[in-house]
């Protein structure tokens, strides 16, 4: 199995070699937090006072973004996305970011993990429950219709009160005994992305969708023992319908954000790609026919091409981090 690992890695161009010292000297001292600075820099907005939550996969350890969903007194609701705020520790044109750029994303297989970044310093950029974190935020003001009344963008700090799985907000949406605040938002948000998504579908979005598979390890051999698939859940969808909503990109408080969007929706599909092509080859769906490998390459440089042309009219550097993205 570890020769089989070792293969599919080496076919596919991933570096899976340890960090160099010059890499790891660039992170911050350890243990990390929240420093007064931080606290008390003005472009860094202080809303640990929100009831955040995140939703993610059964285990997942790489909570990334973040949820809140509050009622106004006006009957709106204000609703905020926060990712984590990697740029506050990799900083342009040291080793740490020339290493997360030829790595490019995180590599998922069956029984492990590369990281694109030292583990140390995952530990202190994921969103935890309870635990405050530096993040960016998009906050909405939204009518009961899903109608975009107001967008503001900024940096942050929140605390997370709740790391939920897809199946323990499902229990909590599902639930009528529950009346608490975070099942309250939960609904509230749920109902939310509901309409958006059939408002987009309505006007003639593309859905795209596939099963997840999961797999059973032997801890001791690594060998698997069974196969399943993962059942959707809308909740699944959530983060997804929030972080498209680039109908408001022309207004002056959120202009020179959609390439920023773009971006993070690109290294989040492009990681979702990784997984899922790593998992069929350890499946047994993998194609040894070089030929065959050699197209798929050159359909990649071809779609990173397409996408860098797109985007380079309106801003060089997004192209080039296009670019980086789908190529690595």
């Amino acid at each position: 199995m570890e020769t089989e690992t070792e293969v599919v890695l080496i076919e596919n161009d991933v570096d899976y070699s340890p960090f160099s010292s010059q890499v790891l000297s660039c992170l911050p001292p350890l243990p990390w937090s929240v420093s007064s600075e931080d606290v008390s820099t003005p472009v860094r907005k202080q809303l640990r006072h929100l009831l955040v939550f995140s939703v993610d996969p059964p285990g997942c350890k790489d909570i990334d973004d973040a949820l809140h969903c509050t009622s106004l007194p006006n009957g709106n609701f204000e609703v905020g996305v926060h990712i984590a705020d990697v740029t506050n520790f990799v900083h342009p044109g040291t080793p740490l970011d020339d290493e997360a750029s030829k790595r490019g994303t995180s590599v998922y297989l069956v029984d492990r993990r590369f990281d694109m970044l030292p583990k140390p310093l995952t530990g202190i950029i994921f969103l935890q429950a309870e635990v405050e974190r530096l993040a960016f935020s998009v906050i909405w003001e939204m009518s009961p219709e899903a109608e975009i009344i107001s967008t503001r963008f900024t940096k942050s700090i929140i605390k997370s009160s709740a790391a939920l799985s897809y199946v323990e907000a499902h229990a909590r949406m599902d639930d009528s005994r529950l009346t608490n605040t975070v099942t309250t938002d939960l609904r509230n948000m749920n109902t939310l992305a509901k309409i958006m998504r059939q408002k987009r579908i309505d006007r003639g979005a593309l859905t795209l969708a596939s099963a997840e598979v999961k797999f059973q390890i032997d801890a001791a051999t690594h060998d698997p023992l069974d196969i399943g698939m993962c059942a959707a859940k809308f909740a699944s969808f959530l983060i997804s319908m929030y972080q498209p909503n680039t109908r408001d990109s022309n207004r002056p408080e959120s202009r020179g954000f959609g390439e920023s969007r773009m971006l993070i929706l690109l290294g989040q599909n492009m990681i979702s790609f990784r997984r899922k092509f790593f998992l069929k080859q350890w499946g047994g769906l993998a194609c040894r026919d070089h030929s065959k490998q050699k197209a798929f390459q050159a359909r990649r440089k071809k779609k990173s091409f397409c996408c860098s042309k797109h985007t380079n009219s309106r801003n060089t550097n997004a192209s080039i981090t296009l670019q980086v993205l789908i190529c690595t």
